[in-house]
């Protein structure tokens, strides 16, 4: 009977984890190098502890998110080029969107790896780097 109760208790966590890492990831996204699976048990541990805190602190992540969203900080990495539509990096990024949608509980970081590993993949990011140095030459 204790360890059908220790089972309800571990699968109950586990179940708030993700629930955490869904939450985390769908507010964060715009945070470079956010690792939900990392984050969730940071988050539930603070929340039993120090619920106050762990406010101010989403408060915080929520205010750099949309300061980075509204902001263009990496506009750089993906230069509009008005004659091809989306640019390579755009069309990589959509192609790792792709996995974390279809893939529950990859990040963006490992889709992006995923999708490098594939010959589509490294072809759009030989694309990019060649868009770059255009953009690069064509500015000075």
């Amino acid at each position: 009977m204790r360890r059908s109760r220790r089972r309800c208790g571990r699968s109950a966590d586990l179940r708030e984890l993700k629930e955490l890492e869904e939450h985390i990831a769908a507010t964060y996204k715009h945070l470079p190098s956010l690792e939900p699976q990392k984050l969730a048990p940071v988050f539930k541990a603070l929340r039993e502890k120090a619920p106050d805190e762990v406010e101010k602190l989403e408060e915080i992540l929520k205010a750099a998110d949309a300061l980075i969203a509204g902001s263009g900080t990496f506009s750089e990495l993906a230069p509009q080029t008005p004659d091809q539509g989306q640019t390579a990096y755009e069309r990589f990024k959509a192609k790792a969107d792709e996995l974390v949608q279809k893939n529950a509980g990859m990040t963006p970081e490992q889709a992006r790896t995923a999708v490098l590993k594939t010959a589509e993949g490294r072809s759009l990011y030989n694309e990019h780097l060649e868009e770059r140095r255009g953009r690069v030459s064509l500015e000075n």
